[in-house]
């Protein structure tokens, strides 16, 4: 399944965790301060704000120290993805600071800091200098850089639930695999949408699975590994911070068995029926 698109960068590459990790996010405790474009007062900030940064040449500083909330959207899985060390993440900032700070907005923690970013589809607090990453490449130029206070779990933003359902997926059958697309909910629960969960029943022969997952907002997807002539049902459920929404709508495809006439294996065509 397509996930979040890496998010490519001079000298790095943004890889999203599974969104099923959202469902088991780690606690944090959120300081009291409000959000904003200064933060001198917060026991975060630094004097310093260009300590640790690799290349400080390439950054411009527009505030010493910010404090910004936000939605993690993409996320390294360690330090050892970047060359020099750094963890990267971004964040799609909360509704209510866009006046100030741009929808997206990236951070990066510096090796001398042993801060760990929190799941994929979490809220955070972040502190740190908001700078211009002068050399930034397809991704937000605006950073949180360095990141010195990640915090998670909000008590002061609105309850986000789950998304509502899918739209009944359209399968197209091939040769061991189908593909996939669906409409996206009416709803996203009051938190953006980081990912589908597709269920099938039986059981894939390939690994024994019934379910495969992926990051992103993308609608459609292949998966490969069923067998021939069977007969699958898929479903689809939606994945944002709150957890996980209903299914949609269930839909069965059965697929025509596989010949190999002349050595070519050519499926036959799909015949669908809805429940």
């Amino acid at each position: 399944m397509g996930g979040i698109a890496a998010i490519r960068r001079s000298r790095r590459w943004l890889a999203p965790l599974p969104p099923l990790a959202v469902l088991a996010l780690a606690a944090f405790t959120l300081g009291g301060l409000s959000a904003g474009t200064t933060a001198a007062s917060d026991p975060a900030c630094r004097a310093d704000p260009s300590a640790g940064v690799h290349d400080p040449s390439r950054l411009t500083i527009k505030s010493s120290c910010a404090v910004v909330t936000g939605t993690i959207v993409s996320r390294n899985s360690s330090r050892s993805q970047e060359t020099d060390g750094d963890w990267s993440f971004d964040i799609q900032v909360d509704s209510s600071l866009r006046g100030t700070f741009p929808t997206t907005m990236h951070a990066e923690i510096v090796p001398q800091d042993s801060l760990t970013p929190p799941a994929l589809g979490t809220h955070v607090r972040l502190v740190g200098p908001w700078v211009f990453d002068t050399q930034a490449f397809n991704s937000s130029p605006d950073e949180i850089h360095p990141l010195w206070s990640v915090a998670a779990v909000c008590t002061t933003c609105p309850a986000a639930g789950p998304p509502a359902a899918p739209g009944a997926p359209t399968v197209t059958p091939h040769n061991g695999g189908v593909n996939l697309s669906w409409a996206a909910p009416s709803s996203d629960g009051g938190s953006p949408i980081i990912g589908y969960a597709i269920t099938y029943s039986p059981a894939r022969p390939s690994d024994g699975s019934t379910e495969s997952a992926g990051s992103g907002t993308s609608t459609s997807t292949t998966i490969n590994g069923f067998a021939n002539g069977t007969t699958y049902t898929f479903t689809v459920s939606a994945l944002n911070s709150a957890g996980r929404g209903p299914p949609g709508r269930r839909l069965p495809a059965r697929r025509s068995p596989c010949r190999a006439p002349r050595n070519r294996c050519r499926p036959g065509r799909p015949t669908l029926r809805r429940r």
